[in-house]
């Protein structure tokens, strides 16, 4: 038996898991489908009902892992407490300070941060 542990954090985590299962549980063409016998007796078959399928939407997934100001912000404070200086850090994104920073340029700042540190 294998076990497999999921720790989702958020609704989108759960719900591109979910996605990913009912996708793992499909048979796909290179498996035999198998038929099941037909009974001896044919009985008088209740009507089949056909349930339209729900259109399959898949999940939104992001490009790169998110960085956040709380990841940035930890990081700049480990860097300042071994000395160095941030001014020289914010202009390699052209900006002042942190609160200049976009949030779409957090990860370029961290990246530079890695390579001054």
């Amino acid at each position: 038996m294998i076990t497999v542990t999921f720790n989702p954090q958020t609704p989108e985590q759960v719900q591109i898991l979910a996605w990913a299962m009912t996708k793992l549980l499909e048979p796909t063409a290179d498996e035999p489908v198998v038929k099941e016998k037909a009974p001896a007796k044919k009985a008088k078959a209740a009507p089949v009902v056909e349930t339209p399928a729900e259109p399959e939407t898949p999940p939104v997934v992001e490009s790169a892992p998110t960085v956040t100001l709380e990841d940035v912000r930890a990081k700049l404070v480990a860097f300042k407490e071994k000395g160095k200086s941030l001014k020289e850090l914010f202009e390699t994104v052209g900006c002042a300070n942190l609160s200049a920073v976009p949030p779409d340029r957090y990860a370029e700042l961290l990246a530079n941060l890695e390579k001054l540190a």
